[in-house]
């Protein structure tokens, strides 16, 4: 499993896995909390729904701080998904 614990202890290191540092990290955030919240909102209440919610495949990235620091560090290494896999 990632170590983002690891990552926020050392802020030195963010820049060289994920691109940008720590206080960027921060600052974008709560604005990227905000709006997958409302997608997910959007989703979960859409007319043409086939499943119920809480169907399907439980999240593995649980927090939206944990998802963000994924994707940032997906289009910086640009890994496979088998890589990313391994890693989150």
């Amino acid at each position: 499993m990632f170590n983002q614990q690891y990552l926020l202890k050392h802020p030195d290191l963010f820049p060289a896995v994920i691109g940008i540092n720590q206080e960027q990290f921060n600052n974008l955030l709560p604005l990227f909390d905000r709006r997958y919240h409302q997608c997910r909102y959007h989703k979960l209440w859409r007319q043409d729904r086939i499943r119920a919610a809480g169907a399907g495949r439980k999240e593995r990235l649980e927090t939206s701080a944990q998802k963000l620091m994924f994707i940032f560090f997906y289009y910086k290494t640009y890994p496979t998904f088998r890589l990313a896999q391994v890693l989150f």
